[in-house]
């Protein structure tokens, strides 16, 4: 019912020399005002307006969360990290660099009905079994961008590349052996119109997960199954076919209209997912096919110190289940195709942002207004699923940060959002087979009530003319309204400059 959440964090903070530049590149880099308007920032042409401070940072740290029972089944019951992470964001005259490295190692504890990584991309076409477990995780993430403009800044342009390494696996029957490759790319330009700029941008990725099932214990295997939906799996692959290859790629493109200080703001992009699931040991044979079309927009007004934006999104998952004939040797041939699942996701609301600044103080406040609706349904069985959950989501958050004297800086930051049911629905089921069991737990748990409570204090001390040793710490309090009990915590050694 109730869930905790504990982050401790001790910091070297280092933005410039004075306290009084250090409180305003503090509140500069506020992640608030980035927030407000997150669909538009993610531009790489927009980086030089996150903020006019240079700002870089070398941490090493850990962060876990744990929960007596799983939230969703295929997230497990937490997770527990080891991390380095290093982040540079850099201005020089007109152009933004940004640039990041990190590494993680750890333990994601007790998933059950899944036993492949990245399961929300991959949902519903998981290979599972009916054991589950912990699984070690480690986790490589490099990339940066380019932001910058010509013409007597007419013309502003972005790139950013990212690539991401992922490796999961388990020490005891089932051993699941994951490995996970992504690399991400996006460009943009733009021409500037009186006070605003218009741009168009464009991004891709490739994705690649191989992902195998051994056993190694002399009391024998289990049954590995391959999902088809939530609670149905492909009877007649069930057994031994242990090796699976996930391949796909995604493309989108993006619209925007952003003012050069102040003004009316939009962005709209459309993305486009297509990814396979291939049985690599019967002759890489293609059981499944998912394609996700997402549809994102905001529009907004804004201004120095405030920002109000109205947004909404849309996500269409579909799946297609392959037939197949009668083998002949290895070779299965392919009947035709049914597209059996489908998954609507909705969202739609209204966020403000606002900076006040008095004496010394600074204090920014985020507030958002959500509405929900997930429909889901599975129509490759005698007995149909049919789900949807509607939810509204109020949230707040608020940062005061001010200076003390001439070597020390103050900030708190307090949240709380919460996650109210409107209605949800549901197709009614006696099955007792496990994967139909887990999948109306998971229902069960996204339709209940979820509140969240966090605070975080931040305490800054100026060491030199470029650095500064802080401490923070931050809690936040969940409650599910359902039987979900955890806490989770971290701590982390961070050098800025």
């Amino acid at each position: 019912m109730i869930s905790f959440r504990k982050i401790i964090y001790l910091s070297l903070f280092c933005p410039l020399g004075a306290i009084a530049q250090i409180a305003g590149a503090y509140a500069a880099t506020d992640s608030l005002a980035a927030d407000a308007a997150s669909l538009s920032f993610a531009n790489p042409a927009l980086k030089p307006w996150l903020s006019e401070s240079s700002l870089s940072s070398l941490s090493v740290g850990f962060a876990g969360e744990r929960y007596n029972t799983a939230p969703v089944s295929y997230d497990g019951k937490g997770y527990g990290n080891a991390y380095f992470d290093a982040s540079s964001y850099l201005r020089q005259g007109k152009s933004a660099i940004t640039g990041h490295a990190s590494y993680s190692n750890g333990t994601r504890f007790g998933n059950k009905g899944c036993e492949v990584s990245d399961p929300e991309l991959l949902y519903p076409y998981f290979t599972a079994d009916t054991i589950g477990g912990n699984m070690r995780s480690e986790c490589y993430n490099f990339g940066g961008s380019y932001s910058s403009s010509f013409d007597g800044g007419n013309w502003i342009y972005g790139a950013e590349l990212h690539y991401r390494a992922l490796m999961e696996y388990r020490q005891r029957d089932p051993r699941p052996k994951n490995t996970v490759g992504q690399l991400d790319f996006g460009a943009s330009f733009g021409r500037r119109f009186g006070n605003y700029f218009v741009l168009l941008g464009a991004k891709a990725y490739k994705y690649s997960q191989s992902s195998s099932i051994s056993f190694v214990s002399e009391l024998g295997t289990v049954k590995v199954f391959h999902l088809t939906g939530p609670g149905f799996q492909y009877n007649r692959f069930a057994g031994s076919n242990r090796d699976v290859n996930y391949s796909g790629w995604s493309r989108g493109v993006s619209l925007s209209l952003w003012p050069k200080t102040e003004g009316a703001f939009a962005t709209v992009t459309y993305d486009c997912l297509t990814l396979s699931k291939i049985l690599k040991n019967i002759n890489n044979l293609p059981v499944n096919k998912l394609t996700d079309n997402d549809v994102k927009a905001e529009f907004g007004w804004r201004r120095p110190a405030s920002t109000a934006t109205a947004y909404f999104s849309y996500s269409g998952r579909s799946g297609v289940e392959n037939i197949f004939g009668d083998p002949s040797g290895n070779v299965y041939p392919e009947l035709f195709s049914l597209s059996t699942y489908s998954r609507e996701f909705f969202a739609g609301g209204v966020k403000y942002y606002h900076s006040f600044t008095f004496g010394k103080n600074n204090l920014s406040l985020l507030a958002d207004l959500g509405y929900t609706s997930d429909t889901e349904r599975y129509k490759g069985s005698n007995t149909p699923f049919r789900s949807r959950i509607e939810s509204l989501r109020p949230a707040v958050d608020v940062r005061w940060v001010k200076p003390c004297g001439s070597k020390f800086l103050v900030g708190l930051t307090a949240a709380v959002s919460d996650r109210i049911p409107l209605s949800h629905s549901i197709t009614e089921s006696a099955s007792t087979d496990y994967f139909r069991q887990l999948a109306d737990s998971d229902y069960r748990m996204r339709a209940a009530h979820n509140l969240n409570a966090g605070v975080a204090g931040d305490l800054l001390c100026i060491i030199s003319d470029k650095y500064a040793l802080g401490l923070r710490l931050s809690y936040t309090y969940k409650d599910m309204k359902a039987p979900v009990d955890g806490n989770a915590y971290g701590a982390a050694v961070t050098l800025k400059f």
